[in-house]
């Protein structure tokens, strides 16, 4: 999406395309375009709130694991975040 992005740019305007991709959850495209229109508080937002939501699920697939199937060391993914 970037690359057709910048390639065809000549070709959207600038808050349409932004606009679209916030209703449409291209982050990476919409922190893109957010930095081209000089927004770069809200595209590190963006880049962050995406980061955390990735972090949120992988914690969430984490605490689903069965660790009854390997019981050598059961671990609590929450403590072992904070210590790092």
């Amino acid at each position: 999406m970037k690359e057709w992005l910048l390639e065809w740019e000549a070709l959207y305007r600038l808050d349409s395309a932004i606009n679209l991709c916030e209703k449409y959850g291209v982050s990476n495209a919409y922190c893109m375009l957010l930095e081209r229109a000089g927004d770069f508080t809200k595209a590190l937002d963006v880049y962050i709130e995406t980061v955390q939501q990735k972090l949120d699920a992988l914690l969430e697939h984490c605490r689903s694991l069965d660790f009854a199937e390997n019981p050598s060391r059961p671990v609590d993914v929450e403590d072992d975040a904070r210590s790092t």
